[in-house]
């Protein structure tokens, strides 16, 4: 998806759109769970709480950047947030984020939280740096938010940061196979 690894270098990841909260949090894994009288007070935060206006305004700067040729790679933070969308899109070149350039709903997130958080109306780009003011120009015309998470680095890892402190650093061959295989008897 995102090209050979020469140009990784060259890239850098870009959040689009809505902020983060605690709402999504094990988002996916509520859904696919069982209902009952306790939900609503056990579950409330997995709920997603969209914005169809922030949806619009977002959708309507991603085709413009997309017609101008400015997007190399899109990926929706939908299940498991930032992890799954930045997890994905660095599987080739390694990746490194700074989870304190998130835009946050609120103050006090842990990083985790913000990490995993499903927060709807959020898109990650990968973006050539000579290409970033051009993008942010599209944003402010359109009035959405975007922000500098990391870069791709050519590490074969991905490397997840709060400030100073390291949170994260998976070698991505471990992501990919390091699970080992159960052997069930039929």
């Amino acid at each position: 998806m995102l090209g050979n690894r020469r140009t990784y270098e060259r890239r850098h990841k870009r959040s689009i759109g809505g902020r983060i909260g605690r709402d999504g949090i094990h988002g996916a894994t509520f859904s696919s769970g069982a209902m009952t009288e306790r939900t609503i007070t056990a579950n409330s935060q997995a709920v997603q709480i969209g914005n169809a206006i922030e949806e619009k305004r977002a959708f309507d700067a991603i085709l413009e950047a997309r017609d101008k040729n400015l997007i190399r790679a899109i990926q929706d933070c939908g299940g498991g947030g930032l992890s799954s969308a930045i997890g994905e899109m660095g599987q080739d070149t390694g990746v490194s984020v700074q989870l304190k350039n998130a835009l946050l709903k609120y103050q006090g997130l842990s990083p985790w939280e913000i990490w995993l958080s499903e927060s709807q109306e959020r898109m990650l780009t990968a973006i050539d740096p000579i290409k970033i003011d051009e993008l942010f120009k599209i944003c402010k015309k359109y009035n959405v938010e975007a922000v500098v998470l990391g870069n791709f680095d050519g590490s074969i890892e991905l490397t997840v940061k709060f400030g100073n402190q390291t949170v994260a650093n998976l070698d991505y061959d471990f992501l990919k196979h390091g699970l080992p295989q159960r052997t069930m008897k039929a």
